[in-house]
């Protein structure tokens, strides 16, 4: 089969579209447990943590013109401690996967209470699984339309919401100190850890070596993404009551109102999640099939999408007992698995490669 070929701007959009999804609808949660009104601050933290972890994955990839993440570990390491890491890092996508879908599924079924939790997740992956057996070009000309599609809605709730806005509620700056700061920060930068989907599919981006560092540019993308839900909540209920919400950015949208006739807007919300998570859920299931099929040497991946969209399935209904339990899990060790894939996996491969050269 010939190769898809994408382009580094399809590239960056398709980094951005999962970590807004799953951001809005889970971490910006995370944020104001740990930072409060103080999220902003932690914002601007991970986003600069966030560039320099993406600038180490691209400087190795940039070296390793034409190979995905894995591939670059084998060739470094060795073909069996290659392949153990790479299994590792499948291991990770594909859990991942399974926990952001079950935390969707949780939350759908507060707009679907009588939907069966495997009925939310099955149709998703349903739709995941079609989507990724037909390929990386596919999915990224899908993401061409999909994503303005939810950043000019998010836009035009973001505006309608503005006049019940107080921005004094983020006063006083830094009230409980910088722990606390740090911690929401470390929230996200597990989150925009997950740039490390790019390393799953590099060696596809064409004209990679002279300018995929242009992806950079989504740190600033998601800078203005996130702010507005990170700012929006604290000033429209006060912190106080955003601390008590189980997912502020969705009860900012009910409050929309639209010339004080329009209500019940909280449906453009579930759009926005639904869509972006399906366009995650594909990529991640498409990247793990890929990866599995190198592994095994498979000479078309499409041969273990479904098996895998089982598996993903299985465990995501397995992974947790509620709903809480799994938000514990995003809050404290979702982070640092991630930070330890994304992040330091390549900072150590990019550092013995250049060792090595």
């Amino acid at each position: 089969m010939t190769p898809a070929r994408i382009s580094v701007r399809q590239a960056a959009m398709l980094l951005i579209t999962p970590i807004t999804a799953t951001g809005h609808l889970l971490f910006v949660r995370i944020v104001f447990r740990n930072a409060g009104k103080d999220g902003w601050i932690s914002l601007g933290i991970a986003l600069a943590l966030g560039a320099v972890g993406l600038l180490i994955l691209i400087r190795l990839l940039v070296l390793h013109q034409g190979k995905n993440l894995l591939q670059i570990a084998e060739e470094l390491l060795g073909s069996i401690s290659g392949r153990v890491v790479g299994a590792l890092v499948l291991a990770h996508l594909l859990f991942v996967n399974a926990v952001l879908l079950r935390s969707f599924g949780d939350f759908m079924r507060l707009v679907l209470p009588q939907t069966p939790l495997i009925v939310l997740i099955g149709v998703m992956m349903l739709l995941a699984t079609r989507a990724a057996r037909h390929g990386l070009e596919v999915l990224a000309r899908t993401n061409d339309i999909m994503l303005p599609l939810l950043i000019a809605t998010g836009g035009l709730l973001s505006i309608l919401i503005s006049k019940d806005k107080q921005p004094r509620y983020l006063m006083p700056i830094l009230e409980n100190g910088w722990q606390p700061v740090l911690a929401g920060a470390l929230a996200l930068q597990g989150l925009f850890a997950e740039t490390l989907l790019l390393g799953m599919f590099s060696h596809q981006v064409a004209g990679a070596r002279s300018s995929l560092h242009h992806v950079l540019w989504i740190i600033g993308v998601l800078g203005v993404l996130f702010i507005g839900p990170i700012t929006g909540p604290p000033t429209v209920f006060g912190p106080a009551s955003v601390h008590a919400m189980v997912y502020p950015t969705w009860e900012e949208v009910k409050h929309v109102q639209m010339a004080d006739l329009i209500g019940n807007l909280d449906v453009m919300g579930v759009l926005l999640w639904t869509l972006g998570t399906s366009m995650q859920t594909s990529l991640f299931l498409w990247s793990t099939s890929n990866g599995v099929a190198w592994l095994l040497k498979l000479d078309d991946f499409r041969a273990v999408v479904a098996p895998l969209a089982v598996l993903t399935t299985g465990l995501a209904v397995l992974v947790s007992d509620n709903a809480q339990e799994l938000f514990n899990f995003l809050a404290r060790e979702y982070p640092l698995e991630s930070i330890l894939a994304g992040v330091l996996l390549p900072l150590g491969l990019l550092i013995w490669s250049i060792i090595r050269r």
